[in-house]
């Protein structure tokens, strides 16, 4: 076997085992990347699931906070001004309102809300710089608050405003 023989049997086999594990590498890799694939998948979907689930925990809070803002409110617009105990009754359930809110909602939305119950407040008291509750004012206030929820929910970005005539 001459020089020539020996380098293009050999060249041959090596070809050959070149290619072998060039197949192999591919295979390997494919599977490799498909596992990282189902993991990076997987690992989405849980976080996808833990974001709803949060909105969903979020949307329930602002939902228990704005009904006794709402029942306060139609108080105040049926009577005029609210009694000592609608004012007592609704002193506890603004604390608890106030913290579950500092604990789990933005700074803007609890901004929004301390301004909303502020004016409330600020239109019962007999010694206050605003004369009367407007619904008007308080409608502009809780719109905001409204927004400020909607943003951190991320349902909407815009703000809500009110186009009617009343």
């Amino acid at each position: 076997m001459d020089v020539q023989e020996f380098i293009s049997n050999v060249g041959g086999q090596t070809a050959i085992i070149i290619s072998l594990l060039a197949a192999l590498w591919a295979i390997c890799s494919n599977i490799i990347t498909n596992k990282r694939i189902k993991t990076h998948k997987s690992k989405l979907q849980e976080l996808t699931r833990i974001k709803k689930d949060s909105d969903y925990r979020k949307l329930e809070l602002y939902k228990t906070v704005l009904k006794p803002l709402t029942d306060l409110t139609a108080k105040i617009s049926e009577e005029g001004k609210l009694s000592l105990d609608d004012i007592s009754q609704f002193d506890k359930e603004r604390l608890e309102m106030s913290a579950q809110l500092a604990l789990f909602a933005s700074s803007d939305v609890f901004d929004k809300f301390t301004e909303l119950v502020d004016y409330m407040y600020n239109s019962q008291e007999l010694f206050s710089s605003i004369d009367e509750f407007e619904f008007e004012v308080f409608r502009v206030k809780m719109l905001k608050l409204l927004s400020e929820m909607r943003r951190d929910i991320g349902f909407h970005k815009d703000e809500i405003t009110y186009k009617g005539y009343r």
